[in-house]
């Protein structure tokens, strides 16, 4: 039995990566295509934790994953797939959101328009208001971790 307690498989097996997005101490970020959609490649956000990570952040991994797919909200990022591998690494599989971040907007802009602000309020409270029915209480909430879909 894996220890996360997830179906044993290769992310390479499904998932063709396309390229590197980002990189931590803890995981690594990719944009890459789910091949197993037929003549309809989609992409996804593959980010996948790495072999060095602790016990306490594979626990971590893993809760978010729990978690946040049991949340069905158009603001809220769907999650698609979870595995791990046989070398133990962990990976999920989530919905690409093309645009930028909410922080990268406040850089470029310096000053945004008083009726984006206001709506791009509602829409992470309603997002917010849908995790917290599900018992899922936001802890690192910020302008970075905020998507603009285009």
């Amino acid at each position: 039995m894996p220890r996360s307690g997830w179906e044993i498989r290769e992310y390479k097996t499904r998932y063709k990566v396309l390229k590197k997005l980002k990189g931590g101490a803890m995981a690594v970020v990719y944009l890459a295509q789910d091949c197993t959609c037929g003549a309809f490649y989609r992409e996804v956000i593959l980010k996948v934790l790495l072999g060095g990570a602790t016990c306490e952040q594979r626990q971590r991994f893993i809760r978010e994953v729990l978690l946040v797919s049991k949340v069905k909200h158009p603001n809220v990022v769907d999650y698609f797939d979870a595995a791990e591998q046989v070398d133990g690494t962990l990976f999920i599989a989530m919905e690409v959101i093309h645009g930028s971040d909410l922080q990268q907007l406040i850089d470029k802009h310096k000053q945004l328009e008083h009726d984006f602000t206001v709506l791009t309020a509602i829409g992470v409270l309603q997002a917010l208001q849908a995790c917290h029915a599900q018992g899922i209480v936001h802890r690192d909430l910020k302008p970075a971790n905020i998507m603009i879909a285009k």
